[in-house]
Formats: structure tokens, C-alpha cells, sequence
């Protein structure tokens, strides 16, 4: 019966229908307790016959068991396993407990997500798919994270998903309809009653609808208390207004009518969860209680069994019958389940253990950290963490509680929660730890957690200090990733002093320590550094091809785009992309996948960069690295600024700015302003375009930021000589011109260049704008060169010197056009017009508009030559909904064939 709800059905439906043909579509259900979320579920599930139906339900005492809801999920679609390549059927296996589960097999999040998309496609293949997951506000952290995973990867398979939880329950960020069910009004409450009592007196259904507060269930179980008998439960009512409580009070009056062996059945199952009656009998006959119970439970209705399982009339009952219980009963029926379970299911059997302990209990406490032990090396994180806690809380010992402590930190931070596990290290800091040791892992947690809000020097130093009193298994992987940020970071002292460690332990590849030592030694503020420094630089980069080491991939990778070997670092990123991929390490592979993207930017590719950083973006959610987010939305807030995506560019730059200021960067807030400054600039904005770029000058002054990647006065020099303040520019040149020498890395030796050019005397500007071109073109700067080659044949215009400048802005319109750079476009045209040329140069629109996002990351695939699997398997999807994607992708842009859509995507490295 559904009364109330209908639209919310006929939205449902037409949900449904919609991922019939072929749209998937994610829906929440939202509302308070027993406001009818699992009847509009069961009314969409009894309507969809002719589909493939899978269903699950959270449940409390299996929230803090990991993966428990995914495995559930896993055992409903078993049919389709031996369908998932390998890799994603280890990772079920692992997450179901059938495959190995010692420390070198933990589960692979990445593959996991990856296999459960396949399976969903697998089963939809055959007929649409209706998923549906009840109570969510219960599903364990770990199986939700790869819920959504999935989730937000499913476009084109024929599957509805409907997620139903509690208003307060935070909902995968995907979800295309949040439906939220409010109370029935007096008249649908009415039309309830009369539905299920056909004759009620006014006055009884009067009361009724006075007292249910619009909730249904409470409308249905007060419809069960008409008696005279139940008169004082309505009364009670009358008093009370949460729905909560209502239902309660409701239930604990049903339960006092029951004889004691069925509140004792009621019991046990209540606090099992699962409604294993085979259980529940079994723990009713062990402690000499009559089984019979359980039949008065089934004939009263509080209890429903099918063939295929049991389950309380509502999960409110089961709070209901804990409270009326008191908790010294609740505690003994725990007691009884543990001992029951034990030994065949330890989990579950320690779980009911520790719902049973009051106060200290030293070898629960261990069994417990034990378990949290096995939940940290299987990939568990939550689970460890709430494990350690656990145990925390149960020893007297303070050195064991701290250490527990410091373990479930550490997990907390595996999982990208940095606020609990920054909470968990300052409780075991007042334990008090006591060793070293513990007091060094603590100091690294804390430290580890401000940086992920951002680079500080001064934390860096603090974790290298701190890991001198590491165990050597432990500081070693901590020293590897602070040398490589420091370095990237440009904190050379850090990283020194992290490369003394790393040798002293001889820890980490020796081809990592040279990479190191070879950057520690140049001077990025040297404008002439010493010629053996640069040898040793490039023989490192030389030598860094043939390796697997993932942190000398990423490191190496890295330093190559600083000193222009753009394309190696492509290579280099793309490989530990691939390494980073099989060890499913999220923080490596979004650091892989945005170097490929930055490296595509530079080169030109910057479709393919576009594409790849939003792949970035949607990775990182999985992933607490804000400071990465801001990168990769910087990297799409400069392709949308030199395209004239004006709208696009400043709403991405207003996010960078929110969440630099959430990380306290400065710098990354003036990246975003140099953004918005390009956009003014290649939309001929001067006086807005010199504002910006002054204010970020001052702030960069300001802040000791004299690198000359940080600085914005090429930019700012092009403005104002483009505006006649020759003076201006001429003033400020020299503090960016006193900082690049001969034999520094081409980029900042072509800004010097272009500068050079832009302030050259009549004539004199030749020899500096072509030599700062053929610097761009060598290591493949293709827009800053177009950049140069625009102002070169400005000069020569401007010089009467017109065939020149043509030959130079032909080259620069080329370039822009094949970038779909359109702003910049339009100013050679309007160059090449007043020097007399005729120009005739259609332009496509810009493929990221004309494309959503996973359209135009499966476009850019295909221009590089991969095939539909090798899509599907890099950007998580499954093979149909590739397919569907690249049939939209070849009609919206017109295409034919693959090689014409490589075409279109101008030329991907």
C-alpha cells in the first residue's frame, strides 16, 4: 500500500526507465525513521518483474565490520564472478574472506571499484539492473567507499541504483535525484487507517493521526493498539513529538504482552542484527532457554521469516527491545552470542565480546588489536582504526593503550581521514606514550597530517628529525616520499637532510639516492651553475628510463619538466602510472596521472591534458590530497584562460581560492589570480589582466617567492609594453632577467628571452625572440613559442616590415588554432588583417564544451591508439559504457572513424 508517496514512485519509475535505456541512474531516498523509505522500495522492487533485482540492507552490528556490506552485495550477483579478469576477482575474493589475506594481498580499492562495475554490467547485460541498498546510514565505511566508487563511474549501463538512508546520512556525491520523504499530511494518515481498519469511529482515528506526526509506521503500529488494552500507549503519545521515541514507546507496550522466552528470542536476535535464527536457537538452548519463543515471535508478527530469510518487523524493534531490555541483559545476551559463534566465526564472536565488556579487559584488548592488526594489512583501514580504538579503551596499561592508539592514527590516515586521525595521535600523546619511538611516530603523524593541507618547510624538517628514532621498516618509506615533495617543493635542505638518513639506512633504491643527490647539488637560484652539476642532472635523467622504482619515476618525472625534458617526463609519468596502477595506491596514481596531464599541457596536447586532469579530479575523491586537487583544477583553470572559457575558468579559480585558503597557501591563491590574468590578457583586458598580475607581484615580494617559476613578471612585461607603458615594464624586467642564466633550465631562459625581445631597441629584437622560439619548440612549449611568434610579428608590423611579420603570425595562428586557443587566435587574425593578409581560417568549437567529461577522456584515449578494453580498464568503466561514449563522441563531433577522431583531438603525444 502506498498512500502519499505516489509521485515519489512515479519519479522512481521514470528512473528506472531511463537506465533501461542504457542511463544509469543513482538515486537517494532520504528521511527520518519509519517514514516509509523500505515501503517505496518494496513497491519499486514488486513492479520490476522482468529486471534483474539485487538487494541489500545495512545492518548495526555489521557496521564496523569492513567490506561486510560489499560482500553481501558480492554473494547476490555470484552468478557473474567468473566473468571479472583476475585481477578485480582477487580483490572479491579478498573482500568476501576467500582469497589469501596475509599482508601482501590487502584489498586493492581500485580494482575493487573496477569489479564492481563489472559485475553490474555483467548482470545488465542480461536484463536492466534495479540495485537497492536500504539503510545505508548502516553499510561499513569500507563497502561505501567503493559503492561510490562504482557509482560515480556507471554512465551508460542499464542500472538503477537506489540508495535509502536517513536524513542525516551523507549520499554519494553522484547521485543524479536526492528524493527526501517528508510526513504525511492528516488526510493521508486518514486514508491509511481506513485502508487498514475499514469502519474506524472518528474519535480512535482522531487520536491517531493526532499522535502519529504524519510518520506511516507509527501510524501502522498504533493501528495495531486499538484495544482498550493499549488506550495508555495513545495516551503516552500525546506527550511526545519525535518519531523516534514515539515508535519506541509504541513497540516496548507490543513487547510487554509478550511471555519472557519470546522477549528473550526478541532479544538475541536484536542484538545479532543479522536475524540468524539458526543462531539465535542454538545461544537459546545453550543457556537453557525454551526455543519456542521464537514461533510466538512469528505468530505476533514482530518476526518475519521467508524461505530465504528472517528479519524484524522493522530495525526500530531491535532498539526497542535493547531498551526495554535495560543493559545488563543486553550485555548478557551479547555474551551468549559470542560464546555461541566461537570458534566458527572468531569476528563476529569478538564483536558480540566487546558489545558485552564493561571496563578493563587485557586479553579482549589483545584479541582486539590482533584483529585490527589483520584489518590494517588486508586493507581494512576503518575497520583497523575502529579496532585499535577499541582496544585502547579496554587496558590499564598505558603504554599499550598509547601504542593502540598510534596504530589506530595511523590506519585513520591510511583511510583519508586526517581530522580523526589527527584527534586519535593527540590522545595518544596524552596517554602518555612513554618510548621514543611512539613519541617519534606520533610527531610524524601529526606533521604528515598538516601536510596534507600543503608543503611547510619547517614540518618537513620535523619528520626527518622525528624518524631518527623510527624503526628502520617505518622510516624508510617516510623519508622517500619527504625527500621527493621537498624536492619538488624546492626545499633542498630537507631533502638533504632526508638523503643522509636514507643512506645511513641504506633505505630506498640507490638509483632514488642519486636522483636525489644529483638536485640537491644545483641551485635553482644559481643564474650560472656549475657545468659538472648540469651533466650529473641530465645523466640522471638519462639513466632514469629503464627503472621501476616508483619513487624514482615520479621524482625523476618530475625534475624533467623543470629542466624541459618534457617529453621524457611524459614517459616517465605514464610508466609510474602503470607500476602505480598495480600496487593501487591512490596517492600514487592521481600523482602519476596528473604529471601525464601536466606534461600534455606543455606539449601542446591540451585536450588530452583537460581530459586527463579531470580523470584527476575524480580520482582525488577518493583521496584526502587537497593540495592535488588544486593542482589539477590549476592545470584546467589555465587551458579554459588561454582558450577564453571565461566562465568556466574564473568559477575554477574561485574553487582553488577557497580551498587555499582552507590549506592557509598563499601561493596556490596567486597561481589562480595568474589564471584569471592570462584569461584577461589573451582577451585583450589590459588594465585587469596588469592589476591582477601587479597584485600577485607585490604578494610574491612579499612572501620571499624569488624562483622564477613563481614570478608573474613575463606575463606582467608583455601588458605593459602591449599597453605603452614601456617604463613600467622596462622597471621590473631586470628582477626576473638577474635571476636566469645561460645555463639555466630553457623555460625561464625563454621568458628572459621573450623579454629581451619585447624591450629590444628598433631592429635589435630579432636574435632574442627567434632564439626564445626555437628554446619553446626544442622542449616543446608549442603555446608559449606561438606566444613569442605573436609578439615577434607584432614588432615587425609595427616596423613596416610586413612580409616578415606574416611568415610569424601564420606560424602563431597555426599553433593557437590547433590548441583551439581562440582569444589568441583572433589577435594574429587581427594582426595579419592590418599587415595585409587575408585570412580564411575556420575554427572547430572547443571539444571540452562540445563533450562531457568522461566523453572526452575516452576521446583522448582514442587519439592515442588504445583500444575499447585498455579504456574501459584505465578510466574504470565498463566496456559498454566506453562503447556508448565513443558512438556519442564520433556523432557529436562528426567523425566517421577513429583516425578522424585523432585527428580532431589535435595530436596527443
Amino acid at each position: 500500500m502506498i498512500v502519499g508517496r505516489e509521485s515519489e514512485l512515479v519519479e522512481l519509475r521514470a528512473a528506472l526507465q531511463q537506465a533501461s535505456m542504457g542511463q544509469a541512474q543513482l538515486v537517494a531516498i532520504v528521511g527520518d525513521p519509519g517514514v516509509g523509505k523500505t515501503t517505496l522500495l518494496d513497491a519499486l522492487v514488486q513492479g520490476a518483474d522482468q529486471l534483474g533485482v539485487v538487494r541489500m540492507a545495512g545492518l548495526p552490528s555489521e557496521s564496523t565490520l569492513g567490506y561486510a556490506g560489499l560482500a553481501v552485495l558480492c554473494r547476490c550477483m555470484a552468478s557473474h564472478l567468473d566473468a571479472l579478469p583476475p585481477r578485480q576477482r582477487r580483490a572479491i575474493d579478498v573482500c568476501m574472506a576467500e582469497g589469501e589475506t596475509s599482508q601482501a594481498s590487502p584489498v586493492d580499492l581500485l580494482a575493487l571499484g573496477s569489479a564492481l562495475i563489472t559485475l553490474l554490467a555483467e548482470a545488465a547485460s542480461e536484463s536492466p539492473v534495479l540495485f537497492v541498498v536500504d539503510d545505508l546510514q548502516w553499510v561499513d565505511p569500507e563497502s561505501r567507499r567503493a559503492l561510490g566508487f562504482a557509482t560515480r563511474r556507471l554512465s551508460s549501463e542499464r542500472v538503477l541504483v537506489v540508495l535509502a538512508a536517513r536524513i542525516e546520512t551523507v549520499v554519494p556525491d553522484s547521485v543524479t535525484r536526492r528524493i527526501r520523504l517528508s510526513a504525511l499530511t492528516a488526510g493521508q494518515v486518514r486514508e491509511i487507517l481506513d485502508e487498514l481498519h475499514p469502519g474506524l469511529d472518528d474519535e480512535a482515528a482522531a487520536g491517531i493521526v493526532d499522535r502519529a506526526h504524519g510518520n506511516p509506521l507509527a501510524v501502522v503500529e498504533l493501528g495495531r493498539g486499538l484495544s482498550a488494552a493499549r488506550t495508555g500507549s495513545l495516551t503516552r503519545l500525546a506527550s511526545t513529538s519525535g518519531a523516534l521515541e514515539d515508535l519506541q514507546t509504541v513497540y516496548s507496550d507490543q513487547l510487554a504482552e509478550l511471555s519472557s522466552r519470546a522477549r528473550a528470542a526478541l532479544l538475541l536476535a536484536a542484538c545479532d542484527g543479522r536475524v540468524d535464527l539458526a543462531l539465535v536457537a542454538a545461544t537459546l538452548e545453550s543457556t537453557g532457554e525454551d526455543v519456542s519463543g521464537i514461533d510466538e515471535l512469528v505468530a505476533s508478527g514482530l518476526l518475519i521469516v521467508t524461505d530465504t530469510h528472517a528479519s524484524l518487523r522493522h530495525p526500530l524493534l531491535a532498539a526497542a527491545a535493547m531498551a526495554a531490555a535495560g543493559p545488563v541483559q543486553v550485555r548478557t545476551a551479547h555474551a551468549s552470542l559470542s560464546a555461541a559463534l566461537d570458534p566458527q566465526d572468531a569476528a563476529r564472536s569478538l564483536w558480540h565480546r566487546a558489545q558485552a565488556t564493561v571496563g578493563v579487559d587485557e586479553t579482549l584488548a589483545a584479541r582486539i588489536a590482533e584483529a585490527g592488526g589483520r584489518a590494517s594489512r588486508t586493507g581494512r583501514p576503518d575497520e583497523a582504526t575502529r579496532s585499535y580504538e577499541l582496544a585502547a579503551t579496554l587496558t590499564l596499561s598505558s603504554e599499550r593503550r598509547a601504542r593502540w592508539l598510534v596504530d589506530a592514527a595511523e590506519s585513520a590516515l591510511a583511510s583519508a581521514d586526517s581530522t580523526r586521525a589527527a584527534t586519535l595521535a593527540g590522545r595518544a600523546r596524552d596517554a602518555p606514550p612513554g618510548s621514543p619511538e611512539l613519541l617519534a611516530r606520533i610527531q610524524v603523524l601529526e606533521c604528515q597530517v598538516v601536510l596534507r593541507l600543503g608543503w611547510r618547510n619547517a614540518i618537513g624538517e620535523l619528520i626527518v628529525t622525528a624518524c631518527r628514532s623510527l624503526e628502520r621498516d617505518r622510516a624508510v618509506p617516510v623519508l622517500v616520499r619527504i625527500a621527493r615533495a621537498a624536492l619538488v617543493e624546492r626545499d633542498v635542505e630537507t631533502a638533504r637532510r632526508a638523503l643522509d638518513q636514507l643512506e645511513s639506512l641504506d633505505g630506498g633504491s640507490a638509483e632514488f639516492r642519486e636522483a636525489v643527490g644529483a638536485f640537491c647539488a644545483f641551485d635553482r637560484n644559481d643564474p650560472v651553475p656549475p657545468r659538472e652539476v648540469v651533466d650529473r642532472i641530465h645523466g640522471v635523467f638519462d639513466r632514469s628510463t629503464g627503472t621501476e622504482d616508483l619513487a624514482t619515476l615520479a621524482l625523476v618525472g618530475g625534475l624533467a619538466m623543470e629542466w624541459g625534458r618534457i617529453t621524457l617526463a611524459r614517459g616517465l609519468f605514464l610508466h609510474a602510472g602503470q607500476v602505480a596502477r598495480a600496487g593501487g595506491d591512490l596517492d600514487d596514481i592521481t600523482n602519476a596521472a596528473f604529471g601525464v596531464a601536466f606534461s600534455d599541457h606543455t606539449l601542446g596536447a591540451w585536450t588530452s591534458a583537460f581530459a586527463r586532469s579531470l580523470e584527476v579530479s575524480k580520482l582525488l575523491t577518493e583521496a584526502d590530497i587537497p593540495e592535488r586537487l588544486c593542482e589539477a583544477l590549476l592545470l584546467q583553470a589555465e587551458i579554459d584562460s588561454a582558450r577564453g572559457q571565461s566562465d568556466r575558468c574564473r568559477a575554477t579559480c574561485s574553487q582553488i581560492r577557497e580551498l587555499a585558503a582552507q590549506l592557509v597557501d598563499p601561493v596556490t591563491a596567486l597561481l589562480a589570480e595568474r589564471r584569471e590574468a592570462l584569461l584577461d590578457l589573451g582577451l585583450g583586458r589590459l588594465e585587469p589582466a596588469a592589476a591582477r598580475l601587479e597584485s600577485v607581484l607585490v604578494t610574491t615580494r612579499l612572501q620571499g617567492l624569488d624562483h622564477p617559476y613563481h614570478s608573474p613578471i613575463p606575463d606582467l612585461v608583455e601588458v605593459y609594453v602591449r599597453s605603452n607603458r614601456t617604463d613600467e615594464a622596462r622597471a621590473v624586467a631586470p628582477e626576473f632577467l638577474g635571476r636566469v642564466g645561460r645555463l639555466s633550465p630553457p623555460l625561464p631562459r625563454a621568458r628572459a628571452l621573450r623579454i629581451e625581445g619585447l624591450l629590444a631597441d628598433r631592429g635589435a629584437y630579432d636574435d632574442a625572440f627567434s632564439e626564445s622560439v626555437q628554446l619553446d619548440l626544442s622542449v616543446g612549449l608549442i603555446f608559449h613559442a606561438a606566444r613569442t611568434l605573436l609578439c615577434h610579428g607584432e614588432r615587425l608590423r609595427r616596423d613596416r616590415r610586413r612580409v616578415e611579420a606574416r611568415g610569424r603570425l601564420h606560424m602563431a595562428l597555426d599553433i593557437f588554432q590547433r590548441l583551439e586557443a581562440a582569444p589568441w587566435a583572433r589577435r594574429c587574425e587581427l594582426e595579419l588583417a592590418a599587415s595585409g593578409a587575408a585570412v580564411t581560417a575556420p575554427r572547430d568549437q572547443d571539444v571540452s564544451i562540445l563533450l562531457t567529461p568522461q566523453e572526452l577522456q575516452v576521446a583522448v584515449l582514442v587519439g592515442e591508439g588504445r583500444r575499447n578494453r585498455e579504456i574501459a580498464e584505465t578510466l574504470f568503466l565498463s566496456l559498454r559504457t566506453v562503447e556508448s561514449h565513443l558512438s556519442r563522441v564520433f556523432r557529436k563531433l562528426g567523425v566517421d572513424t577513429r583516425t578522424q577522431l585523432a585527428v580532431r583531438m589535435n595530436g596527443a603525444p
